[in-house]
């Protein structure tokens, strides 16, 4: 089959999991042979990530919504490299990309949805749009129930891919190094959170959780790692540490690109989110055979099979959070069952099966 023309639409100025996701695709449809273009913000992360790797950057502003320069932008770009797939991850371009598109017949246009909308969008503009999509890439199956739910587009053409990573990743730091870095005694249990720090990743239940077990349990660390997204969330957060006294039992670490490194410094895994389409930083963790907690709704009860490849716990119940993990640190044996388990259910969330899936979809939907 011949080599695809593809442009890959970012419009956020972030770069959390979920764009870092679409760089490892970008980079594994280029190594595939594709020609692969990413479309930014000027100025933004994702810009720079595709310098980084070499991918084809192009750059122009993006309003909100229909715009007449942007629409002008993308009829230049799609036409002048003959680009066969428009891929966007934010639906509020399609206001752009679906008019370009029809500067030229052949080419389709795709639809990532990473987070759910509780808006219905069935009035007759985004009729139009929607019939204009050829397919809706969802992460997970509880997303796909939500896109059916408050748009048009019918079953046949909303595509479960669940983000990939790469299995094979290893440490490039000892566990003792990193948690010298971090000013973590080599003796204590450590609790780990991977997530920006924000309200819907649940950072509050896991501290009021992580209370009450070092109250219990005295050489317990809680470590988070993630960017602050909402200051007045994070102050909380720090003014609820302050008032009990074992503010050494805490590290936030901000930002952090080494995750595998930082991930070998932990003996236990947390991911309290209260409503997840997917879960990256989950499936890595798993990945490297961490005993794994989270929450028992959205996406991640989909990822997560109780008590068999990790812990499910009660949505915001600090309580119920606290029980389990104090049921792993007293059961070494149940945590390396519950890690073993983890490290044979991620191999299905390989970043090669990944690239493989939309690469069929692109073909299938250009016939």
């Amino acid at each position: 089959m011949r080599p695809l023309n593809i442009i890959q639409v970012c419009s956020s100025y972030a770069y959390s999991g979920l764009e870092m996701h679409m760089m490892d695709v970008a980079t594994g449809l280029k190594e595939k042979r594709h020609n692969v273009w990413i479309v930014a913000n000027p100025e933004s992360k994702i810009g720079e990530e595709s310098k980084s790797r070499n991918l084809n950057l192009i750059t122009f502003y993006f309003d909100r919504y229909f715009n007449v320069k942007e629409i002008t932008n993308f009829v230049k770009t799609i036409r002048g490299h003959n680009i066969d797939i428009i891929h966007t991850h934010f639906s509020r371009n399609l206001w752009s990309l679906v008019p370009a598109s029809l500067f030229k017949r052949n080419s389709r246009v795709v639809l990532t949805k990473s987070i759910g909308s509780y808006i219905k969008k069935k009035d007759p503009l985004h009729r139009f749009l929607y019939s204009r999509v050829s397919a809706v890439t969802v992460l997970s199956e509880d997303l796909k129930r939500n896109v059916l739910r408050t748009t048009t587009m019918p079953w046949e053409r909303v595509v479960v891919i669940h983000p990939g990573i790469s299995l094979n990743k290893s440490p490039s730091k000892s566990k003792i190094s990193i948690r010298k870095e971090l000013h973590i005694p080599s003796h204590s249990f450590v609790v780990g959170n991977v997530a920006r720090i924000d309200e819907s990743k649940g950072q509050r239940e896991l501290i009021l959780a992580g209370i009450d077990v070092i109250r219990e349990i005295k050489n317990v660390v809680f470590l988070f790692v993630g960017g602050e997204r909402r200051g007045e969330y994070f102050e909380g957060l720090q003014n609820m540490i302050k008032g009990t006294g074992l503010k050494e039992h805490f590290i936030f670490t901000g930002f952090r690109k080494d995750i595998t490194n930082i991930l070998s410094a932990m003996d236990l895994f947390v991911f309290p989110s209260r409503a997840e389409v997917f879960g990256i930083a989950l499936i890595e963790a798993m990945a490297q055979k961490l005993p794994c907690i989270a929450t028992n709704s959205g996406a991640l009860p989909e990822i997560i099979t109780d008590n068999h490849n990790g812990l499910l716990f009660n949505r915001e119940d600090h309580i119920d959070l606290k029980e389990k993990i104090l049921s792993l640190i007293k059961d070494r044996r149940n945590r390396k069952i519950l890690a073993q388990n983890a490290k044979k259910s991620v191999e299905k969330f390989s970043i090669e099966r990944t690239i493989v899936a939309y690469e069929n979809l692109y073909y299938n939907i250009l016939r």
